[in-house]
C-alpha cells in the first residue's frame, strides 16, 4: 500500500493519514441574497460517518475567519498541511469540512469539523448564526478561536451565549452542551497568573451578558493563550507549507499543550446516558440540519431531536438484527435441512442442538442490539420486546420447518421398519399363522422403532401415535378378518392401541412444553445479562458526564430498577403459564396411563405387545 506523504507536526502528536472533504455547505438563495438560504450534505462524507460503529467524539473548530482555524484542525490530525489554509484577507473554509478519515483515539472515533468562519462581514448573518448554534448542538468538544485581545470586533457570535435557549431548546436532565475550549490566538501580552479569569474578564468588558452566559452554560471550560508562530509575515502566508522547526519555540511549546488537552479530555458525544455511534451521530446531524433549514422555525429542540434520533436508530437495530438472526439461521440450518438429496443429517434434526444453535445465534443478536440500542431503560425495555416478537416469529418458521423434517425422517424409518417387520406379513400369500407371530413382528418393530428412532422428540411420539391408530387397528382387523385374533380380543387390543395413541399424543406436547421452557429460560437469561451490561455501561456514560443532579440520578436509578423488576416479572409470569400447562399435560398423561394399566389385565396374558415395548416400563 502506497504511503501518503504530508508536512509532519511531531511533538508527540500522531500523524493521520487522509485528507479533508467537505460535510456541509450553505446554499444562498438565488432569488434574493439577503433571504436565508440553505445547508446541504454531502453524502459521501456522511457516508463515512455512518459506517463508524463504536462511540464518536465531535470536535468542532469555530470561530474567526482569517485566525488559523484550518491549521489548528490539521495539527490535531499531526500535520502542518490538510484543511485548506487560505493567504488573503478572504475566508478559506465554506461550509463545514472533515477528515476522510477519522481516527481511533482512546476507544473513540475522532472526527474534527473544520468550520467556515463566522464573523466574515460578507456572510449571510443567518447562516452564520445557524452555522454557530449547529456546532454547539452536535459537538462533544467545542473549540473557539479568537483574537487574543478579546476587543468588540473579535468575540463573533460569542454574544449568543447571552441566552442560547432563544437557540437551542435545552433537555430537562442530562447535559447536551459540548466542553468548550478556547483559543486565544496572537497573544502578545505578558501571561496572566490564569487564561480563563483573564479570558472572562476581557469579555465582560465588552459583552457583560455573554459573559455570564458563558459561566451558565459552560461551568468548566479551557482558555489557551497562543503567540504568534513567527514574526516573518511572508512566511505565515505560508504556514501549512513549513515545518516545525521553522515555528517559534513558546508557540510550538503552547500549540502541542492546547492539543494534547482537546484530545485527552474528549468526550464521545451523548444522547442521554447513551454514547452516539456514527448512525446515530448521522441521524442526528441530519435532524438538527433539517431543523435549521426551516425559515419558520429557528430554536433546535433537543429533546425533540433526542427523540427522533432514538426512535431510528431502534428500529433500525430491530430491522438489523431480525436480518442476522434470519441469515445466519439459514446459514447454519439450510446446508442440512433443506439438502435436496436423501440423505439425512441426524444432528440437525435433534431438537437439543436445533435449540442450542438457535440459542448461540440469539444470543450474537441480543448483544448486537444491546451494543447499537440508545435511550432509557423502559425504552431499551420496550424495543427489546419488539425485536423478540419478530424473532418468535422467525424461530417459529424454522421450528415448523425442522418438526415437518424431523417428522418425515422419522415416519420414513418407522414405515420401513414397519413394512420389513409386519406389513409382509399382512398379504394373502404370507399372512401370520397365529398370534405368537403376530406378537414377535409387533415387539421386533418396537424395539427397532425404540433404537432407530430420534429420541426425546415430540413427532417420534406422534409418528408412533399414528401408527397406533392406523397401522396398528388395520393389521389387527386384517387378523380378525382371517381368524387369527378372535373377535373379543382383538376388541380389546384395539382398545388398548388406542388408548396407547392419547397416551402419545399427550407425551409429544409435554416434550414441546418442557423443549419450550427450556428455549424460554435460557433466553431471559441472556437477555438479563446484555440488559445488565447495557445498565453498566450507561452508568459509566453518567459518571463519565459527571452528572451530579440528585435528582435525574434518582429518577435513573429507579428507571433502572423498574426495567428490571418488569423483566424478572415477565420471565416469572411465562415461565409460571409453561409450568401450569406442563402440569396439566402431565396429568393427562397419568390419566391415559391408568387406562392403559386397566385394560392390561384384561388381555390374554400371552399377548406379549399389551405392555407396549416402545412405551417402556412405565406399565
Amino acid at each position: 500500500m502506497e504511503i501518503e506523504l504530508g508536512n509532519v507536526f511531531g511533538e508527540g502528536i500522531p500523524f493521520r493519514e487522509g485528507s479533508p472533504i467537505q460535510l456541509l455547505k450553505y446554499v444562498e438563495n438565488e432569488n434574493n441574497r439577503n433571504d436565508y438560504g440553505e445547508m446541504e450534505f454531502n453524502e459521501s462524507a456522511l457516508d463515512i460517518i455512518r459506517k463508524i460503529d463504536g462511540p464518536v467524539a465531535i470536535i468542532a473548530i469555530v470561530g474567526s475567519y482569517r485566525r488559523g482555524k484550518s491549521w489548528f484542525a490539521n495539527v490535531l490530525h499531526g500535520r502542518h498541511d490538510g484543511f485548506m489554509l487560505g493567504s488573503t484577507v478572504e475566508r478559506c473554509t465554506q461550509g463545514i469540512y472533515m477528515w476522510n478519515k477519522p481516527f481511533d483515539y482512546e476507544g473513540k472515533k475522532m472526527i474534527i469539523l473544520d468550520c467556515e468562519g463566522i464573523d466574515d462581514p460578507k456572510q449571510n448573518q443567518q447562516w452564520a448564526t445557524k452555522l454557530f448554534v449547529l456546532c454547539l448542538a452536535i459537538s462533544s468538544t467545542f473549540v473557539y478561536n479568537l483574537n487574543g485581545v478579546v476587543g468588540k470586533d473579535d468575540i463573533g457570535k460569542l454574544f449568543l451565549m447571552t441566552d442560547l435557549t432563544k437557540f437551542i431548546a435545552p433537555p430537562s436532565d442530562y447535559k447536551f452542551l459540548p466542553k468548550m475550549v478556547v483559543l486565544l490566538r496572537d497573544f502578545m501580552l505578558e501571561d496572566p497568573d490564569n487564561f480563563k479569569d483573564y479570558f472572562l474578564e476581557r469579555l465582560n468588558y465588552v459583552n457583560e451578558e455573554a459573559t455570564e452566559g458563558i459561566k451558565k452554560y459552560f461551568s468548566d471550560f479551557e482558555v489557551f493563550g497562543i503567540p504568534i508562530p513567527m514574526a516573518d509575515r511572508n512566511q505565515l502566508q505560508n504556514l501549512d507549507k513549513l515545518s516545525t522547526s521553522n515555528l517559534q519555540s513558546e508557540f510550538v511549546t503552547r500549540v502541542t499543550r492546547a492539543v494534547n488537552n482537546i484530545l485527552s479530555t474528549s468526550t464521545p458525544k451523548y444522547i442521554e446516558s447513551c454514547t452516539m455511534s456514527g448512525l446515530s451521530f448521522t441521524k442526528f446531524l441530519q435532524d438538527c440540519v433539517e431543523k435549521l433549514n426551516d425559515t419558520s422555525n429557528f430554536q433546535l429542540s433537543i429533546p425533540s431531536e433526542y427523540e427522533s434520533v432514538i426512535e431510528y436508530i431502534a428500529q433500525r437495530t430491530i430491522r438489523d438484527c431480525i436480518q442476522i438472526y434470519t441469515s445466519n439461521m439459514k446459514l447454519k440450518l439450510d446446508s442440512d435441512i433443506g439438502s435436496n438429496d436423501d440423505t439425512i443429517h441426524v444432528n440437525l434434526y435433534n431438537w437439543e442442538l436445533f435449540n442450542d444453535i438457535h440459542l448461540e445465534i440469539f444470543t450474537h443478536v441480543e448483544k448486537e442490539f444491546f451494543q447499537r440500542i440508545i435511550g432509557n431503560e423502559t425504552q431499551i425495555r420496550e424495543y427489546e420486546n419488539e425485536l423478540n416478537k419478530l424473532i418468535k416469529e422467525q424461530f417459529e418458521g424454522f421450528h415448523k420447518s425442522n418438526s415437518e423434517a424431523l417428522y418425515e425422517y422419522n415416519m420414513k424409518l418407522a414405515r420401513k421398519l414397519w413394512n420389513d417387520n409386519v406389513k409382509v406379513r399382512l398379504s394373502s400369500d404370507n399372512f401370520f399363522q397365529n398370534q405368537d407371530e403376530f406378537d414377535d413382528a409387533i415387539a421386533i418393530f418396537e424395539r427397532e422403532v425404540a433404537d432407530t428412532l430420534i429420541k426425546d422428540c415430540p413427532e417420534s411420539e406422534r409418528i408412533m401415535a399414528k401408527f397406533k391408530s392406523n397401522e396398528y387397528c388395520d393389521a389387527i382387523a386384517t387378523l380378525k378378518s382371517i381368524g387369527v385374533l378372535k373377535n373379543e380380543l382383538a376388541e380389546q387390543i384395539k382398545s388398548m392401541q388406542e388408548s396407547e395413541q392419547q397416551y402419545l399424543e399427550v407425551s409429544a406436547i409435554e416434550k414441546e412444553w418442557e423443549i419450550k421452557m427450556e428455549k424460554l429460560t435460557n433466553e431471559y437469561e441472556q437477555i438479563k445479562q446484555h440488559f445488565l451490561n447495557k445498565i453498566k455501561e450507561k452508568e459509566e456514560n453518567i459518571e463519565q458526564q459527571k452528572i451530579t443532579n440528585i435528582e435525574l440520578l434518582e429518577r435513573a436509578q429507579y428507571d433502572r430498577n423498574l426495567a428490571l423488576a418488569l423483566l424478572n416479572s415477565q420471565k416469572e409470569k411465562e415461565i409460571e403459564s409453561l409450568k401450569d400447562e406442563i402440569k396439566k399435560i402431565k396429568q393427562k398423561k397419568e390419566d391415559w396411563a391408568e387406562i392403559i394399566r386397566s385394560i392390561i389385565p384384561l388381555i390374554h396374558t400371552g399377548l406379549k405387545f399389551a405392555a407396549s415395548i416402545y412405551l417402556g416400563k412405565m406399565f
